[in-house]
């Protein structure tokens, strides 16, 4: 137990006492669910134009079960708070809910289930997250045939871009950068004196790595460097490369995965698993160099495909007798409402998970809810 909002205070003093945002995930979630139609960005994520939630004319009740790291990295709570936030809003007579957390794999007897059980039963519809453990088989959580769990699939719209090192090879990847051209450094070779191996080769940001930087600015201002993916938020490693002056990023998958366009505060391509060898040999040698391409955004992507990270069936509990995930919808690289305090100040971001593409379903069960009053969950 958190102790209340005396708890919480005294636990996270940075965090809201009340059901306003502070990480951003829960804004991201509302907004796509049922944000209002033709909204115009701003920021970074000006160059989308306007966005517009699944449901706009939807009225939205938030119930704060998870509360945030300081660094909005992460978010965590209690589930005696998750049932009591389910049990609140089927009391509070809602239609739909959607739950953008994960869930268990095996136990249809979990306490969240069992909750979402009787919100069924009293005509709410559930969406739920399938999980982000992707794209290992029979990963799926939220096994309850009363609800719907939602996997993540790509859509159209990417923003694409390449970087060519000074050896004339060129990679092509997901970006939203603009074009910067610096000597290259791989960050495993610009460590700041007593950084770990792990937080320099992840390019950990002050913040995320204790309070001290994990790489050198000495060795860094000026330059283009290459970060390995894993732990930390993709931009959080973007944050420590202009954290100690450098001006771009080569951001390389260690395993196949989603590549993503995200807001970074570097110029940045990511690049996939099979370019990692070549990228990391090259930036070793002596003088090496990188032009980073402006990028572009394009709406002609092959889709929908499920995205690498989403968790997959079959479904453990039941003895896979169940079909789950039930569907995909869109969930890679979502651009949405978030909090400023947890995303550098911006308004919109892009988000990437399951938790993504649940809120869309979520959306339109709202819409179909307004059609068809009188059906059933189920229906």
């Amino acid at each position: 137990s958190w102790g209340g909002d005396a708890g919480i205070t005294a636990q996270r003093p940075w965090e809201f006492n009340s059901p306003r945002d502070y990480n951003g995930h829960g804004t991201h979630t509302a907004s796509t669910a049922g944000g209002n139609h033709g909204v115009q960005t701003n920021g970074p994520a000006a160059v989308f134009g306007s966005v517009s939630g699944i449901a706009p004319r939807a009225r939205i009740a938030a119930y704060k079960a998870l509360w945030s790291t300081q660094d909005a990295s992460t978010a965590s709570g209690n589930g005696s708070d998750l049932v009591a936030a389910i049990d609140q809003a089927v009391a509070d007579g809602v239609d739909v809910i959607n739950y953008s957390i994960s869930g268990t794999q095996t136990n249809f007897r979990d306490s969240a289930e069992i909750a979402f059980l009787f919100a069924a039963d009293a005509g709410v519809f559930v969406a739920a997250s399938a999980g982000n453990s992707g794209p290992t088989v029979s990963t799926v959580a939220h096994p309850s045939p009363w609800i719907t769990t939602v996997a993540a699939g790509t859509h159209n719209r990417n923003g694409v871009g390449s970087v060519t090192l000074g050896n004339g090879a060129t990679y092509t990847g997901a970006s939203l950068a603009t074009a910067v051209s610096a000597p290259l450094i791989d960050s495993v070779d610009a460590g700041a004196a007593g950084a770990s191996a792990g937080a320099v080769s992840l390019c950990f940001s002050t913040g995320t790595n204790g309070g001290t930087p994990a790489l050198d600015p000495a060795k860094v201002a000026g330059k283009i460097v290459v970060c390995d993916r894993g732990t930390n938020a993709r931009t959080d490693k973007s944050l420590a490369v202009q954290e100690a002056g450098g001006v771009g990023m080569i951001l390389l998958n260690t395993s196949p995965n989603s590549i993503n366009a995200d807001f970074h505060f570097v110029p940045t391509v990511h690049l996939d698993s099979p370019a990692r060898a070549a990228v990391k040999a090259y930036a070793a040698t002596p003088g090496a160099t990188a032009s980073i391409a402006q990028a572009t955004v394009t709406t002609t992507d092959p889709a929908p495909f499920t995205a690498s990270f989403s968790s997959r069936g079959p479904l453990l509990a039941g003895g896979g007798d169940l079909l789950k995930p039930e569907l995909i919808a869109p969930g890679q690289d979502i651009l949405a409402a978030v909090a400023p305090p947890g995303n550098a100040g911006r308004d919109f971001n892009l988000y990437s998970g399951t938790s993504m593409s649940s809120p869309h379903v979520a959306g339109l069960a709202a819409l179909l809810k307004d059609l068809k009053p009188t059906w059933t969950p189920m229906m």
